[in-house]
């Protein structure tokens, strides 16, 4: 038969050897998620930068597309207001008619221009929403990734202290 301290000793070593294999692979797994929640964020990040960017430059293209058509009702309200001018001029018209299609013409110019200003509005509002989508998005795919740590090192060690208590009372039993 072999020997009690022997086998106590054989005991502690395989005991403290599985303790230090179990934290050497829970600290892997760790690192292993750690690697994931990493990729999963830089991806997510990425994304919500392109994402960001595309919907920066759709706002600034509505922008210049609003100014454009700003610009398209001022010259049409002008050309308007000239013919009208020219028109009254060649039949010798003058007087409150004329004036109040004057007006007229500016009262619509003035009405195409809020409901240019307020397109513009609604159109760069629902883009801000859509920012705030794209951002809740990346956020939701960052926390949905789990983090782990790694084995503790207290913990590690009061496995292997586990270890020594039980061989030691395996010794003392066998003698």
């Amino acid at each position: 038969m072999c020997d009690p301290l022997s086998l106590s000793i054989a005991g502690f070593a395989l005991a403290a050897g599985s303790t230090a294999m179990g934290a050497q692979a829970q600290n892997q797994a760790a690192k292993d998620a750690n690697n994931r929640y990493r990729s999963v964020s830089e991806a997510a990040l990425d994304s919500y930068y392109n994402q960001t960017q595309a919907l920066n430059e759709r706002g600034r293209q509505e922008r210049a597309a609003s100014s454009q058509q700003s610009l398209q009702n001022e010259i049409e309200g002008t050309q308007n207001e000239g013919g009208v001018r020219a028109s009254a001029a060649n039949r010798g018209v003058s007087g409150n008619s004329v004036d109040n299609l004057m007006q007229n013409f500016a009262a619509i110019e003035a009405q195409n221009e809020r409901m240019i200003g307020r397109n513009l509005d609604f159109t760069l509002t629902q883009i801000d929403q859509e920012i705030e989508g794209v951002r809740s998005g990346a956020q939701s795919r960052i926390f949905q990734t789990p983090r782990e740590r790694g084995a503790s090192p207290f913990a590690l060690a009061l496995g292997i202290g586990e270890a020594a208590v039980g061989s030691y009372g395996s010794y003392l039993d066998r003698k």
